[in-house]
């Protein structure tokens, strides 16, 4: 990821049923966290799973460009666009 930081992905939940199908579809960029901004979001994390507070794993922040949201149960291919303004 640090030699190419773009990134995509889906969040949804599984259905059989196409009218109940919603998710959300993004692009964005990752980067790592370092420092005192990664102490700070480290502590933020650990604070409500203080479980991850053994791991000692990077931290990386995402900042999403696009977001796509489908929610059928609005009407079959409802869509709704969100874009990052340069």
């Amino acid at each position: 990821m640090l030699a190419n930081p773009h990134v995509a992905g889906t969040i949804t939940a599984q259905t059989k049923q196409v009218s109940k199908i919603q998710g959300i579809q993004f692009i964005g960029e990752i980067s790592q966290l370092e420092g005192s901004e990664d102490s700070a979001m480290r502590a933020f994390y650990c604070q409500r799973f203080p479980v991850a507070s053994e791991a000692k794993l990077p931290m990386w922040q995402l900042q999403l460009q696009t977001i796509k949201m489908v929610d059928n149960t609005l009407g079959f291919g409802s869509k709704l666009h969100w874009s990052r303004k340069a």
